[in-house]
Parts: C-alpha cells; sequence; structure tokens
C-alpha cells in the first residue's frame, strides 16, 4: 500500500475494520490520509459499504497536544494528549 499511497500523492491508504474516532466500528473501511505540513494531517475515511464517509483534521499544537477535528456522521473536536514511552 506504500506504493499505491506514493503513486497517488498520498501518505496513507489503509483498509480497517471500523473508524478512527472511539465511536462503534460500522465494517470495512478505507482510510486515505495526506500531510500537508509538518503539523498538519487530513484524513478521509470511508466504508465499503458507502453507508458513511468522515474528514480528519489532526493539527498538532505541541509535541504532546494534538487537536483533531471530524466531520462526517459525527462532529467532533478532540484534543489528544499523548505520553511517549521511548
Amino acid at each position: 500500500s506504500g506504493e499505491l499511497a506514493n503513486s497517488l500523492g498520498l501518505d496513507e491508504i489503509s483498509l480497517g475494520s471500523g473508524s478512527r474516532s472511539d465511536a462503534t466500528a460500522t465494517g470495512a473501511a478505507v482510510t486515505l490520509g495526506k500531510r500537508l505540513s509538518k503539523d498538519f494531517y487530513l484524513a478521509y475515511e470511508t466504508s465499503l459499504s458507502g453507508a458513511f464517509g468522515s474528514l480528519y483534521v489532526y493539527y498538532d499544537l505541541s509535541r504532546r497536544l494534538t487537536l483533531r477535528a471530524q466531520a462526517g456522521q459525527q462532529s467532533t473536536l478532540d484534543l489528544i494528549f499523548t505520553v511517549r514511552r521511548d
């Protein structure tokens, strides 16, 4: 999928079983993602059945804080705190 993503100008193409959010999974889904800058990432996810589609925007505020916005089946705004255990 890495070569396919690169040939399409994307950073991510994945096939998964549900939603990127914490909502209940709704079946198989395809996700397409693109990093637009060091701190800014966009992802679009759609179910294989075509029942839903969501756009995700991730913006890194700092090394530990990320702002995530979702539009689609649900509209949300989240502040994600990450603890790294390197």
